[in-house]
C-alpha cells in the first residue's frame, strides 16, 4: 500500500500550518485537563448536591417515622410508605420502554410491578435476612406494555394499571473518581475542537495563515485584476526578499508575528519607516517625485516601491484591503501613463535595483548582484502565465468583478512556486 506524505504546503504553495494548529491544540487542551483537576473537588461536590435526595423523597432510605404496608390497600391508604420482605424481594425483573422494573410479591400473597431504587435498599440480618425497600408511592401506571417482550410477567400481577414507584426522580450518583475522568476527557475534547477550529478560522480569516485546502480563498492572495497587476511591479523584488511567500502574496508573506516582525524590519531598514503615517507620508513622496518628468530608473524604483509599500501596510494591517486598493489605482496608472510595457519598466528597475544592491550591507536579499536579479526577471518574463503575461494596458479602474487572469496566474503560481 503506497503511504500518504504530508504535504506542509496548499495548493497555492503556501505554508498552511495545519500541523502547528493541531498541536497547539492539544496544549490547550491538556492545559484545560490540568485545570480541570484544579478545580474537579469543587465539581464533583457541585455534582453531587444536586442528585443527593431529600430524606423523605420517593426513592430515598425509608427511616423509622414511614408507615410499613403488606397490602395494596394498605399503600391505597398511605400517601409513602415502605414494606419489609425478604432479601430475595424481586420474583422476575423486566425492562419495559427502556425502564426497569420488578414483580413483587407482597406479605398479602398479592403481586405488584415496582420500580425500586436498589442503592436505597437497606438490609438487616438480625432475627432473619429482610430488605427495607426505599420510600414507595402507589402510582398509576400508563405504560403501553402490549408490544413488549416482558408483557407475560406483567399480566402476572394482580393489577397493571398501578405500580410502586420507589425510584422518583433519583439519577445514580457515580464514583468521584469515574465522574472526574469523565468531565476532563470530554474537557479535553471539546476545547481541541473549539481551539482547532477557532485557531484555523481566525488565523486564516486574519491572514495569518493560509488555507489548508482551498489555498484559493488566501484573504493574503491577489483577489482582482488591480490586484494582480500591482503585484507584479515588485514581483522581482519580492522574489529576491529572503523570508518571501511569492509574489502574489500582497506585501510578500503572511500575517504571523514572526512575518510581521519582519516586515517591520524591512520598512524601518530600507525606508526609515516605524508607523503608518511615516509610511503614508513616504508613499506620498514618492508618487510625488514621480508624477512629473520622463521615465528613468529611479522614478521606476520609486513608484514599484510604493506598490510594495502599500501591500507591505496591508500586511500590516495599516490599511484596509479597500485603501490599498485606491493606492494601487494611483500608483499603477502613472506607471502606465509614463512607461508603455513590461519590459521597458523593468529594465529601468534593474538599473536602480544594481545600485541599490551594490550598497546594501545587509542580508534581506537572496541576490547579492544584478546578474542574479537578472536570471529571476528572465525567469518570470518566460513564464508564459506569469506577472508579465499580465496586459500592460489593463483597465486598473476596478469596480469588483471578477479577476480574468486571477485562474491562469493562480495556476501558473501553483505550478512553479514562484
Amino acid at each position: 500500500m503506497r503511504a500518504v506524505r504530508y504535504d506542509s504546503k496548499n495548493g497555492m504553495g503556501q505554508e498552511h500550518r495545519f500541523g502547528t494548529t493541531c498541536i497547539k491544540a492539544v496544549l490547550l487542551s491538556l492545559l484545560a485537563g490540568l485545570l480541570c483537576i484544579l478545580v474537579e473537588d469543587s465539581l464533583y461536590d457541585l455534582y453531587a448536591k444536586t442528585l443527593k435526595q431529600g430524606e423523605h423523597d420517593i426513592g430515598s432510605p425509608a427511616g423509622e417515622d414511614v408507615p410499613i404496608v403488606q397490602s395494596i390497600a394498605e399503600m391505597e391508604q398511605n400517601e409513602t410508605f415502605t414494606m419489609i420482605l425478604p432479601e430475595q424481594y424481586s420474583m422476575s425483573g423486566m425492562v419495559i420502554h427502556g425502564k426497569n422494573y420488578q414483580l413483587v410479591r407482597l406479605p398479602s400473597e398479592e403481586l405488584v410491578i415496582a420500580r425500586i431504587h436498589k442503592d436505597a435498599v437497606q438490609y438487616v440480618k438480625e432475627p432473619q435476612r429482610l430488605a427495607i425497600l426505599p420510600i414507595g408511592q402507589w402510582k398509576r401506571w400508563n405504560e403501553d406494555y402490549s408490544d413488549e417482550p416482558y408483557r407475560y410477567r406483567v399480566e402476572q400481577a394482580d393489577t397493571a394499571e398501578f405500580y410502586i414507584d420507589m425510584m422518583g426522580d433519583y439519577a445514580p450518583m457515580y464514583g468521584r473518581e469515574r465522574v472526574t475522568d469523565k468531565w476532563r476527557g470530554r474537557l479535553i475534547a471539546i476545547v481541541y475542537f473549539l481551539a482547532f477550529i477557532l485557531m484555523r478560522l481566525f488565523g486564516t480569516r486574519r491572514g495569518r495563515i493560509a488555507p489548508a485546502l482551498s489555498g484559493k480563498r488566501d484573504v493574503m492572495l491577489a483577489q482582482n485584476d488591480l490586484e494582480l497587476w500591482a503585484a507584479g511591479t515588485y514581483a522581482l523584488f519580492s522574489k529576491c526578499l529572503r523570508f518571501s511567500e511569492g509574489w502574489i502574496v500582497m506585501g510578500c508573506c503572511h500575517r504571523r508575528a514572526a512575518q510581521r516582525s519582519k516586515i517591520r524590519g524591512v520598512l524601518s531598514e530600507l525606508w526609515h519607516i516605524e508607523t503608518k503615517e511615516d509610511g503614508l507620508r513616504v508613499v506620498r513622496e514618492l508618487i510625488a517625485k514621480s508624477s512629473l518628468g520622463h521615465p528613468n530608473p529611479q522614478m521606476a524604483w520609486d513608484l514599484c516601491s510604493a506598490n510594495l509599500l502599500a501591500g507591505m501596510f496591508f500586511q500590516q494591517e495599516w490599511i484596509t484591503r479597500a485603501e490599498m486598493d485606491e493606492l494601487y489605482i494611483e500608483i499603477s496608472t502613472l506607471l502606465q501613463r509614463h512607461y508603455h510595457g513590461w519590459d521597458q519598466l523593468m529594465m529601468d528597475y534593474l538599473r536602480c535595483f544594481e545600485r541599490f544592491l551594490s550598497t546594501y550591507p545587509g542580508n534581506l536579499f537572496r541576490i547579492r548582484t544584478l546578474s542574479e536579479a537578472a536570471k529571476r526577471f528572465d525567469a518570470f518574463r518566460a513564464l508564459q502565465k506569469g506577472p508579465y503575461a499580465i496586459d500592460w494596458n489593463l483597465n486598473l479602474s476596478y469596480d469588483g468583478r471578477e479577476s480574468q487572469y486571477k485562474k491562469q496566474l493562480y495556476d501558473c503560481f501553483q505550478a512553479d512556486e514562484l
